[in-house]
């Protein structure tokens, strides 16, 4: 349940993204428009092959946030005067702390933050400008936080899983060394069995011998 929350909130990030880059090339339609397409595309093709870099290289993944982050902050600098791209770091928001450890997670988060607010209060002014930074400011953070609450119960159901696991090899251990016991136990009443048979048959073979030598002692000669 929690990796489809984690899948669902990636393609949710996406898609979000996707509109973003939409509604702003719809917006600009003048001699920008092949400059944030060409920008955009860059982005779109890095957003959608980063389960390539995670799995080739951790190095690659920090590379590649960079040149996205430069991306972004690039449209931000071309178009200052919409809020269109500050979507744009979502959906990496939602891959630093899926492939970061948490702190690593959250202080990329906090940088993306920073620039976020740079360049909308730069572009838009304090006035327009703040209260958008705070609405995206409140995204980003409770982005962060939902991810990272999803791994840790992705992490504490794997380790219940294998907690499981052990357990039920410790059982199964326990049973095969009751089974073991057990036929111990077997063996040892059959070998009494057999000592007891073989005493009384001793007793007897005796008893017998005994007797016979009395009847040779008494009998005349």
């Amino acid at each position: 349940m929690a990796r489809r929350t984690l899948l669902v909130t990636y393609i949710a990030t996406y898609i979000l993204a996707v509109g973003s880059i939409i509604r702003t090339l719809i917006r600009f339609r003048d001699d920008r428009f092949w400059s944030i397409t060409l920008l955009f595309g860059g982005y779109l093709v890095l957003l959608f092959s980063e389960p390539f870099f995670i799995r080739r290289n951790r190095r690659l993944t920090t590379i590649y946030l960079f040149v996205q982050t430069a991306i972004i902050c690039t449209v931000a600098f071309i178009t200052p005067n919409v809020d269109f791209w500050a979507a744009l770091f979502c959906p990496l928001v939602v891959q630093v702390m899926h492939n970061f450890p948490q702190r690593t997670g959250f202080l990329i988060t906090g940088i993306f933050t920073v620039l976020m607010s740079i360049f909308m209060l730069l572009g838009l002014g304090l006035e327009v400008g703040l209260p958008l930074v705070l609405v995206y400011a409140v995204i980003y953070s409770l982005l962060a936080a939902f991810i990272a609450i999803i791994l840790e119960a992705v992490a504490a159901r794997r380790e219940s899983q294998m907690r499981q696991a052990e357990l039920q090899q410790e059982v199964e251990q326990r049973l095969q060394v009751e089974e073991v016991l057990r036929l111990s136990e077997m063996e040892l009443a059959v070998i009494e069995e057999r000592s007891r048979l073989a005493r009384e048959l001793h007793d007897a073979v005796t008893q017998t011998l005994f007797s016979a030598n009395l009847i040779a002692d008494v009998l005349p000669r």
